[in-house]
């Protein structure tokens, strides 16, 4: 990072330049860069209107709007944060105060955190001084669970599956709500399940090509063919069917 000299010594070293004397001798003696004087020189070439340039002025304006844009990405960012970690619940300070934790350690300062999310730094503090409640005690050691059980299944299970290991094979009396939120808070989810169908009673599935008219007076003029699922110890077998419809009608 440049180092950062005073105004009046920027200053006095210009002025020893625009006296007469060398930039490489006046460098030598400030114990500064000949490149760096000479941009000093530039600069206040650019203030007296004497050559183009971008002022002084100016140039303290562009870094004060590009901070301010700075600390806008960052409340944006803030913003983007708490909003997917908190959802759709009420925004009272002891569920800010944890979504603060979480942005704390990605960077943020605690006072821009407080300020942006509308709490007040004391009661964060307090919140991290109070000694945790035996409810978020065991809440922590489900989630940390939870985290083992779906790790332990590559990361398939979901909620329910998730559930049934905790209650069926570890003896852990825990409701599916309160996995299914802890899954989420922790950003933990299973894959998907197979897309259930719903079916809509009196609606057929199928357009019907023969009308509802089966009887045929010769064989091979009509088919029909139904393939049924088995569920087997080797996987699913399917079974097709073929009959010929005909008309068994007698003179």
């Amino acid at each position: 990072m440049p180092r950062k000299y005073p105004d009046e010594f920027r200053h006095r070293a210009v002025a020893l330049v625009r006296a007469g004397q060398s930039v490489t001798k006046t460098a030598s003696d400030l114990g500064i860069t000949d490149t760096c004087l000479y941009g000093w020189v530039r600069q206040d070439r650019i203030d007296g209107g004497e050559i183009p340039g971008t002022t002084t002025g100016e140039l303290r304006e562009l870094r004060k709007a590009r901070r301010r844009i700075r600390e806008l990405e960052g409340e944006v960012e803030i913003l983007r944060r708490a909003n997917a970690m908190l959802g759709d619940h009420a925004r009272r300070p002891k569920r800010i105060h944890p979504v603060i934790d979480v942005l704390t350690d990605a960077g943020f300062s605690v006072q821009r955190c407080c300020t942006v999310l509308v709490v007040t730094p004391q009661g964060y503090y307090a919140y991290r001084r109070r000694p945790l409640s035996p409810t978020k005690m065991r809440r922590e050691w489900l989630t940390a669970l939870i985290a083992e059980v779906h790790a332990d299944s590559r990361g398939t299970y979901g909620a329910r599956r998730v559930r049934a290991e905790l209650t069926k094979a570890r003896g852990i009396h825990v409701s599916l709500n309160l996995v299914t939120l802890l899954m989420h808070n922790a950003g933990i989810a299973g894959l998907p399940g197979p897309a259930k169908v719903q079916r809509i009673t009196g609606t057929p599935s199928a357009d019907d090509l023969v009308e509802r008219k089966f009887a045929r007076s010769a064989l091979d003029e009509l088919w029909v063919t139904d393939i049924t699922e088995h569920r087997t110890r080797e996987g699913k077998v399917y079974c097709l069917a073929n009959n010929r419809a005909f008309d068994i009608s007698t003179d």
